[in-house]
């Protein structure tokens, strides 16, 4: 009997593995279809040119922009309890995205990458209740707000702001308020 629930699970897992599959294969064909008409634009690069002494270690067209993205080290972001955290995570990919040159769907699919665990798994699962043309054109605002819709909700994100207005010091030191909103 031991075997047969082995072998049941083996195939659950298979099955359930097959939609992540499908999600990351539908996520290569996009950046594909994203990298190439950018690269069929651009000039080929000019011959016998010596690299300049400070140049970035990757040329804009020469690599994709998923492998700029993850050359800086991303975080990534799992299904984390404190609300805060989801806007770090947005703040650190947004100061990433200062620096390379990338379109809208170009950063929410480099941001898909970085949600893992249970993050990962609800956005596949938000993933598949769009067509592929609504997935295809899916902005970076509409990406973060639906993140963080899910992980820091307007009516917490209103309290916190409210509670932080109504502060007094009293007696209270500058590191015991801290503290409290912690």
């Amino acid at each position: 009997m031991r075997g047969a629930a082995c072998l049941a699970f083996d195939a659950s897992t298979r099955k359930g593995n097959r939609g992540f599959v499908q999600t990351q294969e539908r996520s290569k064909q996009r950046i594909g279809s994203l990298i190439l008409p950018h690269r069929q634009n651009q000039a080929p690069p000019p011959q016998n040119v010596l690299p300049q002494q400070n140049a970035p270690h990757f040329a804009l067209g020469a690599v994709s922009v998923v492998e700029q993205f993850r050359r800086y080290k991303p975080s990534t972001f799992d299904d984390n309890s404190e609300p805060l955290v989801v806007e770090e995570w947005i703040r650190g990919l947004e100061h990433i995205f200062r620096h390379i040159a990338c379109m809208d769907a170009q950063k929410v699919l480099c941001a898909e990458f970085m949600l893992i665990g249970a993050a990962g798994h609800w956005w596949e699962s938000v993933s598949r209740t769009r067509t592929e043309e609504q997935q295809r054109n899916l902005t970076w605002e509409q990406f973060k707000d639906e993140v963080m819709a899910k992980y820091f909700p307007q009516a917490l994100r209103d309290f916190n702001e409210s509670e932080f207005l109504q502060l007094r010091q009293g007696n209270m030191s500058l590191t015991d308020y801290e503290r409290q909103f912690k």
